[in-house]
């Protein structure tokens, strides 16, 4: 993809999708976090202003994932227990939650579907979090932003085809070729392009542009150079894993195996030097937190 794209073409690649601008919370957010060291107090302000967002950030504060001993109350509480990028993290996902489409103009089933891919986005988010300090290998962080908004691009497919749902199941029982091709070939796009331009659009880091834009082609670069290295392939690597481990091929593709992950499972392992044993053992701690597969309906 290319980096020197202007607002205005973005825009024109778009049309068509009903696309909302950036959160203001986002934008406000990420104007605070420039600075060194971010304006705590002013994070905590931007937080608190937004009622609904307040709370949802609050609650998953107090969830397992972050194994507080006692709960938090209150925006600055959540700062200084759980730590001003974790908030931070968890913002975007609220209000990226809240305000990528309109759940009022979808029909009750297209609603269950998204909120399972929310539910999905989240738990990969963690995931990808922990796999990430667990391996020591890139910012954990940046890695639950990464799992949060790599698929942000489904949403955008859901409200504009009817068809979409049922287009992306039939993807996930394919294994003989990149799972994009088949929304290609029904709608001319797919989800990595959308959720690369969102992205852009949302001013989201680079890198996470990037990997938006390669996370369904780990397959081809971890095979065409097994001594590639570098951050873009260890986060594609850690983003698969994370996608695995929280059972997004089930959730959203309604498909019993991962045919993705089975594709590229050995290399990825030897990649990052992990035994089955070790997946086995992250796989419990993610279902003690409540993160696994899950019934699609």
């Amino acid at each position: 993809m290319q980096a020197s794209l202007s607002e205005n073409d973005i825009a024109e690649i778009l049309r068509g999708f009903n696309i909302p601008p950036q959160p203001q919370i986002m934008a406000d957010l990420q104007m605070a976090q420039a600075f060194d060291p971010p304006d705590l107090i002013e994070i905590s302000q931007l937080i608190s202003r937004d009622v609904s967002i307040c709370g949802s950030v609050i609650k998953v504060a107090n969830s397992p994932y972050f194994g507080l001993t006692k709960p938090v109350t209150t925006i600055d509480q959540a700062i200084m227990l759980v730590g001003v990028n974790d908030v931070i993290n968890i913002v975007n996902g609220v209000a990226t939650r809240k305000y990528l489409v309109d759940m009022s103009k979808l029909n009750d089933i297209d609603v269950m579907f998204l909120n399972r891919f929310w539910d999905g986005a989240e738990d990969t988010a963690k995931v990808a979090r922990l796999i990430s300090t667990q391996l020591q290998l890139e910012d954990p962080n940046s890695m639950y932003l990464i799992g949060l908004f790599h698929n942000a691009g489904i949403p955008l497919l859901v409200s504009a085809y009817p068809t979409y749902r049922d287009v992306l199941a039939e993807a996930y029982t394919l294994n003989d070729h990149v799972l994009t091709e088949t929304e290609d070939k029904h709608f001319k796009t797919n989800h990595a392009v959308l959720g690369y331009y969102l992205a852009r659009s949302w001013k989201m880091p680079l890198f996470v542009c990037d990997v938006i834009t390669e996370h369904h082609n780990l397959q081809r670069l971890i095979s065409g150079n097994s001594s590639m290295g570098g951050p873009m392939l260890n986060m594609l690597s850690i983003l698969k894993l994370g996608e695995h481990l929280a059972g997004l091929h089930y959730l959203l593709g309604r498909h019993e195996l991962d045919l993705e992950w089975l594709a590229v499972q050995e290399m990825l392992l030897q990649y990052l030097s992990l035994s089955h044993d070790d997946v086995d053992d992250l796989q419990q701690i993610c279902s003690e937190m409540g993160i696994g597969q899950q019934n699609p309906g």
